[in-house]
């Protein structure tokens, strides 16, 4: 996004510093001091505007070298969490609430859905919360050079202590009860 305004603003002053030469050769009455001030900015303007045409270059160099760090992480993680198992339902309001949707949040959500959609939201909301941990997991490692190990672990720590959690443990009976009103 950097590079296409830094194009754009390289652009603007090119343009600008055309109309100032052109400005210059047809105002005939303008003194020759008026001249040279105009013809100087128009200088200005165009070096300038070479200035931040490099500057867009360069940033659009590092949001593709990005872009591919990002597709390649996202590869990198979907092997490691495609692997994770969201069989039970535990593990799936597990995966829920370590993905940044917490237990009272999940609680309060769902005390408002009918006992017989409980079980449709929940597996949406475990492929969604998947879908999203691959997207973070897979941003982390591109833009902050950490390594897969590092995020695998984190993020595999975070699911253990819901998974584990006795709290946790409430809130699935709590939904094994309505679920099989």
């Amino acid at each position: 996004m950097q590079a296409i305004h830094l194009k754009n603003q390289a652009a603007q002053a090119r343009r600008t510093g055309t109309a100032l030469n052109l400005l210059a050769r047809q105002l005939t009455d303008l003194s020759d001091a008026d001249n040279k001030i105009l013809q100087r900015a128009a200088i200005i303007l165009a070096s300038q505007g070479s200035k931040v045409s490099r500057e867009a270059a360069i940033a659009k160099r590092k949001e593709e070298a990005q872009t591919k760090a990002i597709t390649k992480a996202t590869i990198e993680v979907t092997r490691f969490i495609e692997a994770w198992t969201t069989e039970t339902l535990l593990d799936k309001v597990a995966l829920i609430c370590a993905n940044r949707f917490g237990l009272d949040q999940l609680r309060d959500y769902l005390a408002t859905k009918k006992p017989d959609e409980l079980d449709w939201y929940i597996n949406e909301m475990a492929r969604t919360a998947k879908r999203d941990l691959i997207s973070d997991a897979a941003y982390q490692l591109a833009v902050y050079d950490k390594s897969i190990v590092a995020v695998m672990e984190h993020a595999r720590q975070q699911l253990e202590k819901y998974r584990t959690s006795r709290s946790t443990q409430d809130l699935v009976d709590e939904y094994q009860i309505r679920m099989s009103k």
